[in-house]
C-alpha cells in the first residue's frame, strides 16, 4: 500500500510537469498565432498588439526615467562645477574691478561721479590715512635705530599698531576700489566714453576689457546653468505622481502596469493556443483532424504527445487509487469478519450467563413459592 502512495505521487508529479509543460505550449503556440494573425478572433488580435503597444511604451517610460534620474544626478553635478567656475570667475573679476577702480581713480572726472563718487571719497580719505601711518610707521623705524632696549619695545608696540592700521587701510581702499569698479562697469558709463572720448586712459580701457572678457565668461557660465535648470525642470515634471516628485513610485507604478499587461497576454495566448489544439488533438492526444498546417505542426505534434503522456500517467494513477481502494475494502470486510467473530463470541459466553442466571431465577422462585405457602399457614 505504502509503495502504491508512493508511486501515485510520482505519477502525480509526472502529471504536472506535463500540464506545467502543455501550459508552455498553449503559450507560446497562441502567442505565434496572435502574431501571425492565424487565429479567428480579430478582436482578440487586436487586444494582444495593444497589450504589447502599452508594454512596450510603460517599459519605454521606465528607462526615460532611469535615464532622467542618471541625467539629473549628472545635471547637478555639472551645476556644482559651473557654480565653482563661475566662483572662481567672480574672484578674478573682483581683483579686476579693483584694478578698473585704482584706474579711474588715478583718472578721476565728473563722468564716473554718480557710479564712482562715494567710492572715490572713501578711497581718496583712506588713502590720506593710509600715507599718514605709513609716514608714521616710517618715522618710528626710524627712531627704532636710534633707540635703547626699553624705548624700541614701546616703539615696536606702536608699530604693530600702525601696520595692522595699514593693513585696514589698504584693504578698505581695495574695497571702495573693487566696489566702485563694479558700479561703473555695470553702469554702461564706460561703454560710451570709451567709444566717443579718444582721450580717455588706456589704463582704464585695458582695465575695463579685462572686466568685460570674465563677465562675458560668468554670463555664458551663468546661461549654462539656466539651461541645465531649465532641463532638470522638464525632467522633475516627468517624475510627478499626484503633484509630487517621485521617480520611484512612478517606476513602480509603471512596472505594475506591465505586470498587468503580462497577465493579460498570457491569459490571451493560453486561450488562443488551447483553443488551437483542440481543433486537432483530444483530451487523450488522439488526432482529430488529418489537416494540420505545417506552420504549427511541431507544436501541435508535441501537444499530442503532452496530453496522451498526461492521459496515461492520469489512467496509471486511477488505476493505482483503484487498487488502493480495493485493497481498503479487503481490509475493512476482515475486520468486519473479525468483529463478527469476536461479537459471536461474545454473545456465547453471554448465552451461558444468561442460562446459569436462569437457572438462579428458578432456584429462588421455588423458594418464594415455598415461603409464601408457609406465610399462609400462620396466617391462619
Amino acid at each position: 500500500m505504502d509503495s502504491k502512495r508512493k508511486n501515485i505521487q510520482e505519477l502525480q508529479l509526472n502529471i504536472n510537469d506535463a500540464s506545467d509543460n502543455l501550459i508552455s505550449l498553449y503559450r507560446d503556440l497562441g502567442r505565434r498565432l496572435l502574431t501571425d494573425n492565424a487565429g479567428e478572433n480579430a478582436e482578440k488580435t487586436n487586444l494582444y498588439r495593444s497589450l504589447l503597444s502599452q508594454r512596450d511604451e510603460f517599459t519605454s517610460n521606465i528607462n526615460t526615467i532611469r535615464q532622467g534620474i542618471e541625467r539629473k544626478q549628472e545635471i547637478a553635478s555639472f551645476i556644482n562645477e559651473v557654480n565653482k567656475h563661475i566662483a572662481e570667475l567672480k574672484k578674478d573679476q573682483d581683483s579686476l574691478f579693483e584694478k578698473l577702480g585704482e584706474s579711474i581713480f588715478k583718472n578721476y572726472d565728473e563722468a564716473y561721479s554718480s557710479a564712482f563718487g562715494t567710492s572715490f571719497s572713501v578711497a581718496k580719505e583712506e588713502g590720506n590715512k593710509l600715507i599718514e601711518k605709513e609716514s608714521l610707521l616710517s618715522e618710528i623705524k626710524k627712531q627704532l635705530e636710534q633707540s635703547n632696549v626699553l624705548q624700541k619695545i614701546g616703539l615696536k608696540i606702536k608699530m604693530i599698531s600702525l601696520e595692522a592700521g595699514i593693513s585696514q587701510h589698504k584693504a578698505k581702499t581695495l574695497k571702495a576700489f573693487r566696489e566702485g569698479g563694479c558700479a561703473v562697469f555695470k553702469s554702461g558709463v564706460l561703454d560710451s566714453k570709451i567709444s566717443g572720448d579718444s582721450s580717455i586712459s588706456k589704463e582704464i580701457i585695458s582695465a575695463y576689457n579685462e572686466c568685460s572678457k570674465v563677465g562675458t565668461k560668468i554670463k555664458e557660465q551663468e546661461d549654462r546653468i539656466s539651461l541645465l535648470n531649465e532641463e532638470s525642470e522638464k525632467i522633475k515634471e516627468s517624475f510627478l505622481v499626484n503633484g509630487k516628485e517621485n521617480p520611484l513610485v512612478k517606476m513602480e507604478n509603471l512596472k505594475s502596469e506591465i505586470k498587468n499587461c503580462d497577465n493579460q497576454i498570457e491569459r490571451l495566448c493560453n486561450e488562443a493556443g488551447l483553443s488551437y489544439l483542440d481543433k486537432f488533438v483530444g483530451d487523450d492526444g488522439e488526432y482529430t483532424s488529418e489537416s494540420i498546417p505545417e506552420s504549427y505542426r511541431s507544436w501541435i505534434e508535441q501537444g499530442s504527445i503532452l496530453r496522451k503522456t498526461r492521459a496515461d500517467l492520469g489512467r496509471k494513477v486511477q488505476y493505482l487509487e483503484i487498487c488502493l481502494k480495493l485493497e481498503n475494502t479487503e481490509a475493512l470486510i476482515i475486520s468486519y469478519k473479525e468483529s463478527i467473530a469476536e461479537n459471536s463470541s461474545k454473545i456465547l459466553k453471554l448465552q451461558e450467563i444468561n442460562e446459569n442466571l436462569q437457572k438462579k431465577i428458578d432456584n429462588v422462585s421455588a423458594e418464594r413459592e415455598e415461603l409464601l405457602a408457609e406465610k399462609l399457614k400462620m396466617e391462619q
